[in-house]
This record gives structure tokens, C-alpha cells and sequence, in this order.
């Protein structure tokens, strides 16, 4: 499972007070962009049997205002055996004959730019919304 996490966004959010409600929608938005990102690129890595665990891949819900952290992963029990542990980073050595292992982890690696881009607009999109509150 992928987790992204922002640290020190509770400081933030208390010294702006009210500019708080801003903050959180922002990081509400970045963090659901960032997540359906992750599970498309996902999507198109897992290997493929029966599709089941391709159709797992999710988020299990959309973060909501106040979230610092959104996940992607699946509930199918057999995944981190396709996946790949710290154990067995290759899956196993499961051979795929569609899709690759470590499928999550090169999700999230093949879309950091992007997901960086998503967070300096939240960032850009605050600013701009503590100069509208001046």
C-alpha cells in the first residue's frame, strides 16, 4: 500500500486560523489528484490473470477536508505476493506474463513529478488566497 503523508500541515492550518478551511480544501483536492494518479499508472502495471486484482487497485475513499494522507492498494489477499514484499521485492519471483511487480511502488516513482506539480498549486492556491483575505 502507498501512502502519501504531508508533515507540518497542522502548524499551518493553526497559524492562519480561519485561512485553516483554505488550507484543507487544498490539500483535499492535491491529495485526491495525486491518489486517482497513482491508481491509474497501478492499474496498467498489474499483472493480469483473471483481472481481479487489477480491478482492486483503488483508493479505499477520496480524503475529505482535513485529511494529510490519501491510500492506494487493494484488498486482494494474494496482492503483496504479485506486488513484491522488502522480503521478496520481485514478487515472489512470480514470472508475469502481463504487467510487472512492484507495481504501486513504480506507479508512485513513474508519477512524482506530477504529483509534486499537484502540491506546489495547493501551494500557489493558498498564497493566492491569503493575498484575496488581506
Amino acid at each position: 500500500m502507498i501512502k502519501i503523508k504531508i508533515q507540518n500541515i497542522d502548524q499551518l492550518m493553526r497559524a492562519y486560523g480561519r485561512v485553516g478551511q483554505i488550507v484543507k480544501k487544498e490539500m483535499k483536492d492535491a491529495l485526491n489528484k495525486s491518489a486517482a494518479v497513482v491508481e491509474r499508472a497501478a492499474k496498467r502495471k498489474t499483472p493480469v490473470d483473471t483481472g481481479t486484482l487489477r480491478r482492486s487497485i483503488q483508493k479505499p475513499r477520496r480524503a475529505r477536508a482535513g485529511d494529510k494522507r490519501v491510500a492506494v492498494g487493494s484488498n486482494v489477499r494474494y496482492a503483496e505476493y504479485v506486488h513484491g514484499t522488502p522480503e521478496h521485492p520481485r514478487g515472489y519471483f512470480i514470472r508475469h506474463k502481463t504487467g510487472e511487480a512492484e507495481f504501486l511502488d513504480k506507479a508512485l516513482k513513474q508519477n512524482e513529478k506530477k504529483i509534486n506539480r499537484f502540491f506546489k498549486q495547493m501551494v500557489h492556491n493558498i498564497i493566492k488566497s491569503l493575498e484575496v483575505l488581506r
